[in-house]
């Protein structure tokens, strides 16, 4: 039985790893887009093919929490500001089943901030939760849950130093 030579295999192994290299370093990029004075941490693709990110937007004098729409192509369909009142941030949002979204988030007071709004971002309702002592809480990630509630996780100084979870109803 005859054996392959070693310098085939080297061959070989080289080839393909640079035929994987060469395939993955050559992602083009479909659209790019600048958001002007805004921090945003999470993007998730929504159903009609556009996006949603979440973050927040530095006024100067105050932080507001964010939501922009874009459509497929990255162009902005429209942008909210949260919290204009207050100092607030927002790490997370999800479409939610009506086909609004939630926000989670953190006002500077160190409490934790969820928001709901409808399919177009305009505002239903806000929620502050913890912040209980005088410690630091902050929202970190929401989901909508199947009973029509909503799941948080986030950090907390108000329980020792960690993080919790927060179940709520609808709200």
């Amino acid at each position: 039985m005859k054996r392959k030579s070693p310098s085939l295999i080297g061959f070989l192994f080289f080839f393909l790893a640079f035929l994987i290299f060469h395939l993955a370093a050559n992602a083009q990029i479909m659209f790019q887009n600048e958001f002007v004075r805004t921090n945003l941490y999470e993007t998730k693709q929504t159903p009609d093919s556009g996006y949603i990110s979440v973050g927040w937007w530095n006024g100067g004098t105050r932080q507001s929490a964010c939501l922009v729409k874009t459509n497929s192509f990255g162009e902005t369909i429209w942008t909210r500001m949260y919290g204009q009142s207050k100092d607030v941030i927002a790490f997370s949002t999800e479409m939610t089943s009506d086909g609004g979204y939630i926000l989670n988030g953190s006002t500077y007071s160190g409490k934790v901030y969820l928001i709901k709004t409808d399919s177009n971002g305009d505002t239903l309702w806000t929620k502050n939760l913890g912040g209980v002592g005088s410690g630091f809480d902050s929202g970190r990630e929401v989901h909508q849950t199947l009973d029509g509630g909503y799941i948080l996780t986030g950090g907390t100084g108000n329980f020792g130093t960690g993080i919790y979870v927060i179940k709520t109803d609808s709200i």
